[in-house]
């Protein structure tokens, strides 16, 4: 896919993960401020469609569910299932530190069949 990339603010500070939908005609893009943004990759063009409910800290990576209507985000000490389509968290699961001081950071996220 190509895109033509202008200048687009997503207003959630940087992105730190970028993942498409199974169509290709979406992304969802993981922000340091705590948002999943989603983009509108159709015609070629990124344009913003909507943003899901804010969390309290980064999200490093996102995974797109094959039904397209979940997203799996995983970031410090937590795993949220959102709904595509309300934007709200369905289910988080809050990981547990083995050192009160030392955040449980989650880098990677996949949604099996």
């Amino acid at each position: 896919l190509f895109f033509s990339l202008g200048e687009l603010l997503l207003n959630g500070g940087p992105v730190w993960c970028l993942v498409s939908n199974p169509a290709c005609t979406r992304l969802a893009a993981g922000t340091e401020e705590g948002w999943v943004v989603l983009l509108d990759t159709e015609y070629g063009v990124l344009n913003y469609q909507s943003r899901f409910d804010s969390q309290d800290s980064r999200i490093l990576c996102v995974a797109w569910h094959p039904t397209d209507d979940v997203i799996v985000s995983g970031g410090i000490d937590n795993i949220r299932l959102w709904s595509v389509t309300s934007g709200r968290a369905l289910q988080r699961m809050t990981l547990a530190r083995q050192d009160k001081n030392k955040e449980t950071v989650v880098w990677c996220v996949q949604i099996l069949r």
